[in-house]
């Protein structure tokens, strides 16, 4: 008679999610909202679910101080070790979860650099995280099939979320990267809203936003996973979220030995990612199409009716994406010219 399998018996998933964006943008907000509406589901099979799901969060500020960064001017390549640092750190605490070993300092400081321990010690990296975990180091090796890794952090560069796209591929995990698009004004109010040791000058949030490489995923693959978020408060914006995230949970990436089948994967996610941008903008008409009409005096079977019609439209659009009947003509990271032939195409369905 076989064995029974256990949780610990099936293979554990996990798919790595990189913020971009300036300081205020609400990267960390969204990471925040994200976790609290997964843990907010109340159907049976998401339940079920949770019980499996782990939402980490790892902030670069925590592991390098605003007060370390502050100096990296005057420390030539300073910044440049602590981030190879804190990356090296990710690609071992991936290899440690998906393996089931035991989280200690010595294995997640494996390779990490000692060349600026006199500012930074290294151990920093690792005690620092195994202090965040301490509460669920046991369910994160044993109950846990399921990891969502969430790095806030700015990687305004490209060259930032590339370092993170191989780490994801070099490991079989999912990718994503979310890009809340807040304006550089909002940016500055917010990060004034902050406690005044955790604002960033104003004049380095100034210089970023002339530096931020927005997202193309004609030229840049790791973009291709970009999804931009508009508004970071959005209930419905999380749950498109959560499904990019499971979806990228079941499709992890891998290092193809044939060019032509990345090339071939990677246009088939473009797509799938401008349909989960026109799915998004289509359900934000909806609403605003019912509210309007409900604001006529319409009545209860008009307003079924109307609700019906648009979901038919929306259907048809995203169906026709999916398949190459509908196309547009510019890349979601141009959010309003995006937003504007989606809607056209719904029109005209």
């Amino acid at each position: 008679m076989e064995d029974k399998k256990t949780i610990r018996d099936v293979s554990r998933r996990c798919t790595l999610v990189t913020l971009m964006g300036l300081p205020g943008s609400g990267k960390t907000t969204l990471c925040q909202k994200l976790m609290n509406y997964n843990m907010g589901i109340q159907t049976p099979e998401a339940i079920s679910m949770k019980n499996t799901r782990k939402f980490i969060l790892i902030q670069y500020d925590s592991f390098v101080p605003l007060t370390i960064q502050r100096n990296y001017a005057e420390h030539p390549n300073l910044a440049k070790i602590l981030r190879s640092n804190f990356l090296q750190l990710i690609s071992n605490f991936v290899q440690i979860l998906l393996q089931r070993d035991l989280l200690t300092e010595h294995a997640l400081e494996s390779e990490l650099s000692n060349e600026v321990d006199y500012i930074l010690p290294r151990t920093t990296f690792s005690s620092i995280l195994l202090d965040q975990l301490k509460p669920e180091i046991n369910s994160l090796l044993a109950d846990i099939i399921d990891i969502i890794l969430l790095i806030d952090d700015n990687n305004y560069y490209k060259s930032m979320r590339n370092e993170f796209i191989q780490i994801a591929k070099s490991n079989n995990l999912g990718f994503c990267i979310l890009y809340p698009t807040a304006s550089i004004r909002v940016c500055q109010e917010r990060n004034l809203q902050r406690r005044e040791a955790e604002q960033v000058p104003s004049s380095v949030i100034d210089n970023m936003n002339t530096k931020l490489e927005e997202p193309n995923p004609l030229q840049n693959t790791a973009d291709i996973f970009a999804l931009q978020v508009s508004d970071v408060l959005d209930p419905s914006t999380h749950e498109l979220i959560l499904d990019t995230l499971l979806y990228s949970l079941k499709n992890p990436l891998s290092a193809p030995s044939d060019t032509s089948l990345e090339i071939a994967k990677s246009r088939r996610i473009c797509t799938e990612s401008e349909v989960h941008q026109a799915d998004l903008i289509l359900r934000k008409w909806i609403h605003k199409e019912l509210l309007t009409l409900a604001s006529f005096g319409a009545k209860k079977q008009e307003m079924k009716k109307k609700s019906q019609d648009l979901e038919k439209k929306k259907k048809s659009v995203l169906s026709g994406l999916r398949t190459g009947r509908l196309q547009v003509m510019v890349t979601t990271d141009n959010e309003f010219e995006f937003g504007k032939q989606i809607l056209t195409l719904a029109l005209l369905e």
